[in-house]
């Protein structure tokens, strides 16, 4: 495994494909993000944060589709196309 070591710094970073990094957050907070881990049985703290940021872009496509009435009336349509779709199963 490859290592970072910064000039005049003690601290030693694990170079990763994922380029991980590290971030200054408050102990509530990083409480609340592993009680939300738990919560959503995430693996880890970043994939329940990302699970989190998913979530929240979600609510925010569905609060602009709710805010156009006209878009939500041909998202409906669709869906209820779709819904009706009769789809061939094979095995």
């Amino acid at each position: 495994m490859r290592t970072d070591v910064s000039p005049g710094s003690t601290t030693r970073r694990a170079k990763t494909p994922d380029d991980i990094t590290t971030m200054r957050v408050r102990r509530t907070t990083l409480a609340k993000l592993a009680q939300r881990q738990g919560e959503l049985g995430s693996a880890s703290l970043d994939e329940a944060l990302e699970t989190i940021l998913f979530r929240q872009s979600a609510y925010e496509a569905i609060a602009r589709l709710k805010a156009d009435p006209t878009e939500l009336a041909d998202y409906q349509s669709e869906a209820c196309e779709w819904a009706e779709t009769d789809v061939e199963m094979h095995e």
